[in-house]
Parts: C-alpha cells; structure tokens; sequence
C-alpha cells in the first residue's frame, strides 16, 4: 500500500509537470482519508485490543485503523518484552479478517527510542497534510501526555482520541470525573484542543483484559482461551512464547 501511493504521487507530480494548463486532481482530493493511528507495546495483542479499535473505527467513522507496534518505548520498562517481530506477526495474523485494520512496523525498525512525533512525522510526509491522523490513546496516558516529546508540536499536527474504559455501575450512572476535568489540569494543551478531545472520546466498557494478565496465565500453565484470537494463540504455542505454555 505505501509503494501505491508513492507511485500515485509520482504520476500525478509527472502529469502536473507535462499539463501545466490543466489542474491535476490527485486520488488524495478525490479520497479524504481519517486514519486511526493504535500504539502500544500489543505485548500480546489480545481481544480487548481489538474490540477497542473497531469501537474507535465504528464510532468516529474512521477509514481505517493502523496498528503500530512499539520499538523500545520511553514511557515504559523492557520487562519481558519479546521481540518486535513476534509482536508485529501476532497482530497482522490477529487483524488478517478485517479489510480496515493495518499495521506498519515503523516504530519497530527505526533505531532507539520511539517517539510519537517521530511516527507522526513519518505519517505525514507518507500521507501529506490532505489526510487527518488520529492518535488513538486510553485515559491512562493523558497523566504522563505533558512529558512526551514535543507534545506542542505534535498537538498541532494530528488529533486525539481518547479510548475511555470506564466501568459501568449498577445504576447505570458513573461517578467518575469527566475526562475534560482532568484534561483542565494539562497546561500543555488549549481549551480548543479540550474540547476537541473531550468531542472526539469513545467510551467503550470495561474489558477487564490486560497483556499482563495474559503472560502471567501463559506462566502458570492457565488458558487463554477467548482472551486473545485463536491465530494468536496458536502462535505463542508455536514458538514458545512468554515462558511455560
């Protein structure tokens, strides 16, 4: 797909050039795309995982989602993280049935630490500023978002869309605060882009499935069945992943 539209560019750039008299319509004009972009170590991918990507997708209306593994990530510990190709293969294998989920390996080829403005860059200059990228993200990163690097510059260059895993009570009526209350404690982002965010949230409920949980039952000899996608499954058994199986 990425040579596609590089070729796409270069003919359109070609005939540009050759017809000066005539505007030339390029297919990102006739096909404004809003792309979801899901970071995450996916250290396994699993089912919650992909329930809320095609929450994101369904109810943001998005033209499709890109999953993007991480390299060596600065918000969070190796551990036992396994190799990046064994992650990639497990979510390529785990989204294979779903023509609007991709994932690009970006991150996991690029050398050191991976920064989301890095990413987002690379995404831009593949997909021009004709395209809107939205950067898929779980509350739980909206506490550490001030120490990404260049937030402001990366603020201005992609949207946010903040996955909400909020419990649901009995009585159906959530004491939670609002995400846009503790948005208000961010100094890094204008009231605007607070109330982009707040706009653009998905509230999905709470799916109680970590990669965590996942390592630690594969290390006790537990099931992970209905946990994870079958293909996935079957791929950790293959190669003996994450300790005892």
């Amino acid at each position: 797909f990425v040579y596609i539209m590089q070729f796409l560019n270069i003919i359109v750039s070609i005939l540009a050039t050759k017809s000066p008299r005539y505007k030339v319509i390029s297919w990102q004009d006739i096909y404004k795309m809003d792309i979801g972009i899901f970071g995450g170590s996916f250290n396994p991918i699993h089912i919650g995982h992909l329930i809320a990507a095609e929450e994101v997708f369904q109810q943001r209306g998005l033209s499709k989602v890109i999953f993007m593994p991480t390299g060596i990530s600065p918000h969070k510990e190796l551990g036992d993280l396994i190799d990046s190709s064994h992650r990639y293969q497990m979510i390529k294998s785990a989204i294979n049935d779903n023509k609007h989920f991709e994932v690009y390996d970006l991150e996991i080829k690029r050398s050191g630490i991976s920064y989301t403005i890095d990413t987002i860059r690379v995404l831009r200059e593949l997909y021009g500023e004709e395209h809107n990228l939205y950067l898929i993200m779980g509350t739980d990163m909206i506490n550490e978002i001030s120490t990404w690097k260049d937030i402001n510059t990366l603020s201005g260059m992609c949207h946010f869309i903040v996955v909400n895993r909020s419990p649901i009570p009995a009585n159906g009526i959530s004491k939670s605060p609002s995400l846009e209350c503790g948005l208000r404690g961010i100094k890094v982002f204008s009231d605007e882009k607070i109330a982009e965010i707040e706009r653009l949230k998905v509230t999905i409920p709470t799916i109680g499935i970590s990669s965590t949980e996942i390592r630690d039952r594969l290390r006790s000899g537990r099931s992970i069945r209905y946990l994870v996608p079958q293909c996935v499954e079957d791929y950790i058994r293959t190669y003996n992943l994450y300790g005892r199986c």
